[in-house]
């Protein structure tokens, strides 16, 4: 996947988000064959919120548009405010979650159009609001 930037954008230290790596590189490890089959049809979503929690998830493409349980989690726990995340492909990399389910965390907490997420680029990485990526009416 190509992100447009600018090239003093580009880092290449992700220990910013290590811990939230860390985590769905083990999830990844956990059920690799669950993964591998359905390489092309999901992503692991783990995200860090204002309380310091951090929630984790698998979107279905094909059924994003259902509500994910992580979003009636945080919102029972009343704990909706995303401060960073990573949407994790099976192939590698860091790419935007799908845009209903970025809708719904909208919808969740307005606050998390300033969600910071990690994005993968051509020649390293790049950081991006959740909000520099939506369409007007969302930002």
């Amino acid at each position: 996947m190509f992100i447009p930037n600018d090239e003093s954008e580009v880092f290449f230290d992700t220990s910013e988000y290590a811990d939230l790596i860390k985590i769905g590189v083990d999830i990844f490890n956990q059920n690799a064959g669950y993964f591998a089959r359905c390489i092309r049809t999901l992503d692991l979503f783990v995200a860090l919120t204002s309380k310091g929690n951090i929630y984790t998830t698998v979107i279905h493409y094909d059924r994003v548009r259902e509500d994910n349980p992580i979003l009636f989690e945080m919102k029972e726990n009343n704990d909706t405010e995303i401060v960073k995340y990573i949407a994790m492909h099976a192939m590698g990399g860091y790419d935007f979650s799908p845009f209903d389910f970025m809708q719904k965390l909208i919808e969740l907490n307005p606050k998390n159009l300033e969600a910071e997420m990690l994005l993968t680029t051509e020649c390293g990485f790049v950081k991006r609001k959740l909000k520099d990526i939506m369409p007007n009416p969302f930002s």
